[in-house]
């Protein structure tokens, strides 16, 4: 008996042969489909970052840059309450010496604002007027409580002399921020003005940022005492347009090309607030295009907010275009096919299928293999990237930098050399990590041209490009290093060069463990690596410029330039020092007053150059007669002071004696035969007071009665030089 089996048309039409190619096309798109979207998204993630990254660097450089710019402010301070008082020379050799152009880029110039109560306002006219500016006036006129005026500003360039004698405080938007800057004692910024330098050509949005100075010696710890014992403020103009040029610089037309940004007075971007218009100073037309990324940052600027408002350009958004979703579309559909044809294959001779099989499994994880590499490649970007933000020190950098690439990136060596400006042109390893095992220390590598120096290193070094050896074995140039690169395991490298503002700073050189490591889209990654670890490590100089800047700043506020001496200010520190501890040991303390004799004529018959260098050659001399304990100062024009420690009143004479002797014998300067001497006044702690103005006023006024007295002698302080003293007031007052 034969049992028959009959099949329905539906389950005939499952297992037909015919229709499983095409079943399996199907499932070979859609498996494509969703990989695709996959690499898609993870792609718009990353650029996501990317942007993100970038918006915040572009405000922290503006931020960075506008500290630097209340450090300037800071010093200009130090000089006014380092000095009894700042003349307008003084005041223009400082502000030169600042370099603003150089150092500052974006800065228009560094002025001070005088405070001037109504009823001085004529008389202080009349002092400017005198000083050579016949037509000066406080503008705008009319009748207030107040007033202040520009009588400082440097550089005095035609632009700036349109601020001269202007009343900022006269417009509300400036006297807020002065108001608040005095109050509070701090650096404050304006809000958007229109500056009076500017014309109709080239008018720019501006804002000033304004730090105020007190009276010296006078309090100012409370509201009340900083209202009362204002002098003025130090303050800075910008211009909106050649402020944001300044800090970009050379990343303008870098940033232009990607992402788009504008600035706005306030918290929330207004048409009124705009203070840059990025479209407008670029020229770039924004058309119909909508950006696919924007963000709206706020800024901190000197106790004042900005908006930034930062979008992305069709440059920037082009990255959006995934190289891995097409080759993944081109790779799946071609699998897809071949899938299928496979299928077929497989129903007509299972062999050959299984043949076709197993080639596509291998270019199926060739495929995803270069998806990882991409992937880790994306990630070590992403990681030393935030290595660049988060460095303080140059060296540190490049260690952490070479270890992410090793560790993060899977390389098998990095280092990072700088090239010397020697003879040679010698390549200097400055860090490295990975597996090295004493490479750097055995090869010789120049940027020379010569042999040594036709290897990736030396070729990237001296031709700024990048240079790929993707097999050590068949790459004739690499023929001086073969040996000793394969005894380590490195099949392929790359050198990228570390392009600096100016030159070529040195290469970052990556090494392989297999050939053919570098495929197009990783160079470019790691290009792009090496683009911004050279802005970090010019970054990182610039700031540490910065900081030996601020120190020279520091240090000129304590003392005198000319000489090197302390200034009143450190003497006065010192002297404390000194009287804490002769009241200790029950001593005393000597303060001489030394005038030094017929100098204004020097002065007048040789020039003040002369009269410089013989005010060096006077500090020698008598630091030849003083003990190494004792404190020399610098007091003014021509005169100085010296603090005797731990002293007794014959030891006391006897240094006056010592000093006067030292200057029996002229000096010579430049040819010049000078004969010079000193007038010495002298006050004694603890006889004659215990303060510093105290003995000072005293010493100077013993100064003066040995000047009476003929001059080249000194006088002890007597309490009859007082009551002379306040009969010679009374006799021209």
């Amino acid at each position: 008996m034969q049992t028959k089996i009959r099949l329905s048309g539906t389950e005939r039409a499952f297992v037909s042969p015919r229709l499983m190619p095409w079943l399996t096309l199907v499932i070979g798109l859609l498996v494509t489909y969703g990989l695709q979207d996959v690499a898609r998204q993870e792609n718009r993630r990353n650029v996501q970052e990317r942007f993100d990254f970038r918006a915040d660097e572009l405000v922290g450089n503006i931020e960075a840059r506008l500290l630097s710019y209340e450090q300037v402010l800071n010093g200009a301070k130090g000089l006014f309450v380092s000095s009894r008082q700042v003349v307008r020379g003084e005041f223009r050799d400082y502000v030169a010496q600042l370099n603003l152009a150089q150092y500052y880029p974006g800065i228009q110039g560094v002025g001070f604002s005088l405070w001037i109560p109504h009823a001085e306002l004529a008389a202080h006219t009349q002092s400017i007027r005198r000083e050579g500016f016949p037509g000066y006036v406080v503008r705008p006129d009319g009748k207030r409580d107040a007033y202040t005026s520009i009588t400082y500003l440097e550089p005095f360039d035609w632009r700036n002399q349109r601020a001269f004698g202007f009343d900022m405080y006269s417009e509300p938007v400036r006297r807020a921020a002065m108001q608040r800057a005095r109050d509070e004692n701090l650096t404050v910024t304006s809000g958007k003005v229109t500056l009076v330098q500017e014309t109709e050509k080239n008018m720019q949005p501006g804002f000033l940022m304004y730090l105020p100075v007190y009276r010296a010696g006078l309090p100012h710890r409370t509201l009340p005492e900083r209202r009362a014992n204002l002098l003025g403020w130090v303050y800075a103009p910008f211009r909106m347009h050649d402020l944001m040029q300044g800090i970009l610089g050379e990343h303008f037309g870098e940033i232009g090309d990607t992402i788009a940004f504008d600035i706005y007075d306030g918290d929330t971007p207004s048409p009124a607030g705009l203070m840059y218009d990025f479209n407008a100073q670029t020229g770039i037309l924004a058309g119909k295009h909508t950006p696919v990324f924007s963000a709206v940052r706020h800024l901190d600027a000197g106790r004042h907010q900005w908006t930034v408002a930062v979008r992305s350009l069709p440059g920037f958004e082009e990255r959006l275009d995934s190289a891995n979703a097409k080759y993944i579309a081109l790779v799946g559909v071609t699998i897809s096919v071949l899938a299928a044809f496979i299928v077929w294959l497989l129903l007509t001779g299972r062999e050959r299928a299984y043949a076709r099989a197993s080639e596509m499994t291998r270019e199926l994880s060739a495929s995803e293999s270069h998806t990882r590499r991409l992937n880790r490649s994306l990630k070590l970007l992403s990681a030393c990237n935030v290595a660049l933000v988060r460095a303080d020190d140059e060296h540190r950098l490049l260690a952490e930098v070479c270890q992410l690439i090793t560790t993060r990136g899977g390389y098998l060596m990095a280092w990072v050399g700088y090239a010397e400006q020697d003879a040679a042109h010698t390549v200097r390893p400055v860090a490295e990590a990975g597996f090295e095992e004493g490479y750097l220390e055995t090869v010789k590598i120049s940027w020379a041209d010569d042999e040594r120096g036709h290897g990736p290193t030396g070729s990237a070094i001296r031709t700024g490009v990048t240079d790929v050896n993707q097999n050590y074995l068949g790459d004739p140039r690499m023929a001086p290093w073969r040996e000793a690169a394969l005894k380590r395991g490195y099949q392929s490298s790359i050198a990228l060069p570390l392009r600096g503002s100016e030159r070529v700073l040195g290469a970052l050189c990556i090494y392989a463990a297999e050939p053919m490591a570098f495929t197009a889209e990783e160079v470019e990654l790691l290009e792009e690596l090496a683009g911004d670890l050279a802005y970090g490590i010019e970054t990182l100089r610039t700031r540490t410029e910065h900081r030996l800047a601020e120190g020279q700043l520091a240090y000129m506020a304590y003392h005198d330039a000319l000489t090197r001496l302390p200034n009143r200010l450190l003497l006065q520190e010192r002297f404390g020092q000194v009287v804490l501890e002769a009241r200790q040991k029950q001593a005393k303390v000597g303060m001489l007053y030394l005038g030094l004799d017929n100098f204004k004529q020097v002065n007048d018959a040789l020039g003040h150059s002369v009269g410089d260098r013989l005010l060096v050659r006077v500090v020698d001399r008598l630091r030849d007669r003083l003990r190494e304990a004792d404190i020399i100062s610098r007091h003014g024009g021509d005169q100085f002071v010296v603090l005797l420690t731990d002293v007794q009143q014959g030891v006391i004479s006897a240094t006056a004696q010592n000093i006067i002797d030292a200057f029996s014998e002229p000096i010579e300067v430049d040819g010049n035969i000078i004969n010079t001497t000193f007038s010495i006044g002298i006050s004694v702690f603890p006889n004659d007071g215990g303060e510093f103005d105290l003995l000072l006023k005293k010493a100077d006024a013993a100064m003066f009665s040995a000047k009476d007295n003929g001059r080249n002698n000194y006088q002890f302080f007597t309490d009859k030089m007082n009551s002379d003293a306040l009969e010679q007031m009374r006799l021209h007052g």
